[in-house]
């Protein structure tokens, strides 16, 4: 029985210890997603590893439809250098611009995980008059388990601007 107890005790701690780690994770994804929407590119680069990439499947915005592939130069970029150039464009000329990460999955392997997420936008430009846009997309990101802290080492997503003017 004392061994039985010893087990049962064993699988649930480490049933715990999964679901914490877990729950590490999605706080991480929440965090990087958040700082978005709060304009805090500082917090923001704090949930990335060091050399960390964004991986483009396609090009994501309307202005650049008329380039039919990426090359390969422009499929892999560091993570935090894109952020710094984009958070310069999209924070002056949007009056918010909100991320949300809804329906993460989440699997981990050791000091490796990997959450596929559904994310929710909702944008507005400053022009005058702007519309409020929304968009949905799946985005997946390896995180690397660093010094007991987890990190953002890749992220990919399918997105696509929905918006009328990036048909």
């Amino acid at each position: 029985a004392l061994l039985l107890a010893s087990v049962l005790i064993s699988v649930g701690s480490a049933q715990a210890d999964a679901f914490s780690h877990k729950a590490s994770v999605r706080a991480v994804i929440t965090e990087m997603n958040q700082a978005i929407t709060d304009r805090d590119v500082d917090r923001l680069l704090e949930t990335f590893a060091d050399n960390a990439v964004k991986f483009n499947l396609h090009r994501a915005h309307g202005q650049d439809k008329g380039v039919s592939k990426l090359t390969a130069k422009d499929q892999i970029s560091d993570l935090a250098i894109m952020w710094k150039s984009v958070s310069q464009i999209l924070f002056p000329s949007t009056h918010f611009y909100e991320r949300t990460a809804i329906a993460m999955d989440v699997h981990i392997d050791e000091e490796m995980a990997v959450i596929w997420a559904t994310i929710n936008t909702r944008s507005q430009s400053i022009k005058e008059g702007a519309d409020i846009n929304t968009n949905s997309f799946s985005e997946v990101y390896l995180l690397v388990l660093i010094e007991e802290e987890w990190k953002i080492a890749t992220i990919t997503n399918n997105r696509k601007d929905k918006y009328p003017n990036n048909k």
